[in-house]
């Protein structure tokens, strides 16, 4: 069963001296990830429920593209604030 949803939030950061993005997306669901990202080629992501039952957090290392603006990024999905740890 997957967890409950928490609300969505998004931030994308420009390292500057990195040459991608880092997207941390914190809460939401699957869809919510796939509403936001596509992968590099441009295919729509799809995230298997056992990766999110059996975490606290989801890493892609892939480069993402945010759909509203088409930037590459790397992702960084954590299920609730809970998560974040040290």
């Amino acid at each position: 069963m997957e967890q409950e949803k928490a609300k969505f939030i998004f931030k994308d950061i420009d390292p500057v001296i990195y040459p991608r993005r880092i997207f941390i997306c914190i809460g939401g669901d699957r869809q919510d990830i796939a509403d936001k990202f596509n992968d590099k080629d441009g295919d729509p992501l799809y995230v298997e429920p056992h990766i999110i039952e059996n975490s606290y957090a989801v890493t892609f290392s892939n480069a993402m593209s945010n759909k509203e603006t088409g930037l590459l990024g790397v992702l960084l999905w954590f299920h609730n604030t809970e998560s974040i740890t040290c």
